[in-house]
């Protein structure tokens, strides 16, 4: 696996404080406007060393465990839970690259500013959503500036698509906090080796790599099976009680069950 400026154009804009060059879907050229981008440039600038803080590149399984844990992970106590403190960061996965920044203000108030990019045919990724949202007593307001592409709307809902985009963000940070996952650091401008592959960070970034193997499990069995799900299991950690994301595995009466844990690149 390797990682640079030109297979993660995102990582270069991080590194340069600039918003740009960003590819506009053809349909929103006339509404998005070069006063509008100026701001969105503005806080890029403001926020870009932030994002570069804290970037996790997500393996497939790690992609499809987020995708299986969606609805588990990003509604009621969890889904406000994220917005109770500060944390920043990006957030790499497949072909999309989140930018984000939750500043909790009190605790009435927190922050979120939020981009959104999808690689595409040409080198400059598309800018296919920008967020900056207040959040005061769990209601959240367009109080400054948003934006979503057209070929990023949801089903035609501009709520709708808010909502998911920010589901995304909150499942994916619940599931760092609660599950039991695969951490490797890849240091800037470093290569890594081991028994699976080679790391090479060709950044000035440091870069973490998530991996989790709840999917790389093979069954081999005729037999009825219960289908794999996740599950929030109470548990205590350093005297108070915490909740942990555990994968129940698929099971079956007879069979047998072989484990990978070689990560999938």
């Amino acid at each position: 696996m390797k990682i640079s400026y030109r297979n993660q154009s995102v990582l270069k804009m991080l590194n340069s404080g600039i918003l740009g060059p960003v590819a506009i879907h053809s349909q929103d050229k006339n509404e998005l406007t070069n006063e509008l981008l100026s701001e969105f440039g503005k806080i890029w600038n403001s926020h870009s060393k932030s994002f570069d803080e804290n970037i996790k590149v997500l393996s497939k399984p790690f992609a499809e465990a987020l995708t299986q844990s969606a609805e588990k992970l990003s509604s009621g106590d969890l889904l406000n839970e994220v917005f109770l403190q500060s944390t920043n960061g990006t957030l790499i996965i497949n072909n999309r690259t989140i930018c984000y920044e939750i500043e909790n203000i009190d605790e009435k108030l927190s922050k979120l500013t939020y981009f959104y990019f999808q690689k595409n045919s040409t080198e400059a990724p598309e800018l296919r959503c920008f967020m900056s949202l207040d959040f005061n007593n769990k209601k959240s307001s367009a109080e400054t500036q948003t934006y979503i592409s057209k070929s990023g709307i949801y089903k035609n809902d501009y709520e709708l698509s808010v909502k998911t985009y920010i589901k995304v963000l909150v499942t994916t940070l619940n599931f760092i906090k609660y599950a039991d996952i695969e951490e490797k650091l890849l240091p800037a401008n470093k290569k890594i080796k081991d028994f699976n592959c080679k790391y090479v960070n060709d950044t000035s970034s440091n870069i973490q790599i998530l991996n989790s193997t709840w999917f790389t499990t093979l069954i081999k069995s005729d037999s009825f099976k219960v289908r794999g799900h996740f599950r929030l299991q109470p548990k205590k950690k350093n005297g108070e009680w915490t909740k942990e994301l555990i994968w129940i595995k698929e099971y079956e009466k007879t069979g047998y069950i072989s484990e990978a844990k070689k990560m999938n690149n």
